[in-house]
């Protein structure tokens, strides 16, 4: 029988899962809806039949209360019970005229039954427990239930009163107010009772079922199925498609609690987060590309040269007298020396922005510093008839960084400087001390910067030379573009940003801060 019918139930629930995939979010919160209604009004019904019996069972014991006496006192007679019989079965059956559920019991002391009126069905017990009918004797104001004697475990509402078998040991008229006929009765009124409901409960949960389904469509269907469209939106479109489109940014409204907006929002966030990662891996990649092809290009420049200058050392020595052979010698080592700065430059800023430099902070005098820059410099500004000169403020306090990375700073800003520069002009470095920093200025008089190049002047150049993008004058003059973008990320791992002011034939001005060695490092600079 098992193996028959375990086939039967997994097709069974093969189709409930079936029918219930097939359903939409509405129809089955619907359906759910439905249910649960026709639940709770079986279950208003069935407490509504359960206190209404409960309420009958209550009313009738009290009215009928001194049934049992009055029957007592009126078939009182000498006897071996102390009863009368026949007068007993008389006004039983004139009871039962009125009352046909009334059933009377006669117990002895024990609460044995001894007598019963009507005999219609067998007893199912034939000792009744007394301690409820004590209660209902002594007073009892609540509903009291007593044992049912045609029922093995049923409970009833009755009336009792005690008859005489003398003073010390009386027996127990016991009355069951609702006996087998009124059971009948009512399972027929409770049957009848429950169709009318289960037809009241379909009129209405129909209706009911409806309005909620078309409430949670509009409150949890809808949302839900605006984020479904956005993740197979995403899942078609990809990320490319979200960033064509433009990030959302989506943001909830102050105060909102619903879970769906909130679940929604925290998707568009994440979604816009990773798109704009995407998009910035994408710019970084396209940067490696460029990058890529523009060290090729630049190393490849110095390297042909470097090798036409020793192809033709070699092929023409015999040839060549000493001081040619010494020019030649000099020209490849200037390329050599070009090409070793240039993959110098490459190592130290790929180390900057990977974060394996660490500045050692110490106390140092940044006017001494700069000064031995200046003078490192000296030669190479002479050489293009230029003058440095520093106008630093008196009793410049020491400041806090790491002094062989502001060394760098300072050579890569006057370097770029003096490069830039034209000749005979003058290169002017600044030292004046704020509240909390002392606040350093390069000033050169170049031909200044275009402004569309002051948002790529600090990054890694990718317009195919490493050129310092200055002013298009100067983009033969020799240097790699790389210095100031070094200046830039030693100065960030200081906590400090490189500020930039310059317009097309006025010069550039170049300006940082740097901590005061007794100032609070948490402290913003003035």
């Amino acid at each position: 029988m098992d193996r028959l019918t375990s086939p039967v139930t997994s097709a069974a629930r093969s189709k409930v899962k079936s029918l219930a995939r097939s359903l939409t979010l509405s129809q089955r919160l619907s359906l759910l809806f439905a249910v649960l209604l026709l639940a709770c009004f079986g279950a208003a019904a069935w407490l509504q039949m359960l206190q209404s019996t409960r309420h009958a069972q209550q009313v009738e014991q009290h009215l009928l209360r001194r049934l049992a006496g009055h029957i007592a006192a009126e078939a009182s007679a000498m006897g071996p019970l102390g009863l009368d019989a026949t007068r007993l079965a008389s006004v039983v059956e004139r009871l039962r005229v009125t009352n046909p559920g009334v059933e009377l019991y006669v117990l002895d002391p024990q609460g044995r039954v001894e007598m019963r009126y009507p005999e219609t069905a067998p007893l199912q017990r034939v000792l009744v427990n007394l301690a409820p009918v004590r209660e209902f004797i002594a007073g009892g104001d609540m509903l009291v239930l007593g044992d049912d004697p045609l029922s093995a475990s049923g409970s009833k509402a009755f009336s009792a009163a005690l008859y005489g078998r003398g003073a010390d040991n009386p027996g127990f008229l016991y009355a069951v107010l609702q006996g087998a006929a009124y059971d009948m009765a009512s399972a027929q009124a409770n049957r009848r009772s429950a169709f009318e409901i289960a037809l009241w409960s379909v009129g209405l949960v129909a209706p009911l079922g409806l309005l909620a389904g078309a409430v949670a469509l509009a409150l949890v269907a809808r949302p839900l199925s605006a984020l479904t469209h956005e993740v197979e939106l995403l899942e078609a479109q990809g990320l490319q498609g979200r960033v064509a489109q433009g990030l959302s940014g989506a943001r909830l409204a102050p105060g909102t609690n619903d879970e769906i907006a909130i679940l929604r929002a925290a998707f568009s966030r994440l979604v816009d987060t990773n798109a704009a990662q995407w998009q910035r891996l994408s710019h970084q990649d396209q940067q490696r590309r460029e990058l890529i092809a523009n060290l090729s290009h630049d190393l490849r420049t110095p390297l042909a040269s470097m090798h036409g200058y020793l192809e033709t050392l070699m092929l023409k020595s015999p040839q060549l007298d000493a001081a040619e052979q010494q020019r030649l010698l000099r020209a490849a080592l200037a390329q050599s020396q070009r090409l070793s700065q240039l993959v110098h430059e490459l190592l130290e800023l790929a180390r900057l922005e990977l974060g394996t430099l660490k500045p050692t902070i110490e106390r140092f005098s940044l006017a001494e510093l700069t000064l031995d820059v200046m003078q490192k410099l000296a030669l190479a500004a002479s050489a293009r008839d230029q003058r440095l000169e520093p106008r630093f403020a008196v009793g410049l306090p020491d400041v806090c960084a790491d002094i062989g990375m502001i060394e760098r700073v300072m050579t890569n800003l006057l370097d770029n400087a003096i490069r830039h520069s034209s000749p005979g002009g003058e290169i002017l470095v600044e030292l004046n001390a704020e509240s909390t920093a002392v606040r350093v200025e390069v000033i050169d008089q170049g031909p200044g910067i275009a402004p569309e190049r002051l948002a790529t002047l600090f990054t890694r150049p990718t317009d195919g030379h490493f050129h310092a993008p200055r002013a298009t004058a100067q983009l033969s003059q020799p240097g790699n573009g790389l210095g100031l973008a070094i200046v830039r990320q030693i100065l960030q791992l200081h906590g400090q940003e490189i500020e930039l002011q310059s317009s097309p034939g006025s010069g550039a001005a170049f300006r940082f801060r740097l901590p005061l060695a007794d100032a609070d490092p948490a402290a913003p600079a003035s």
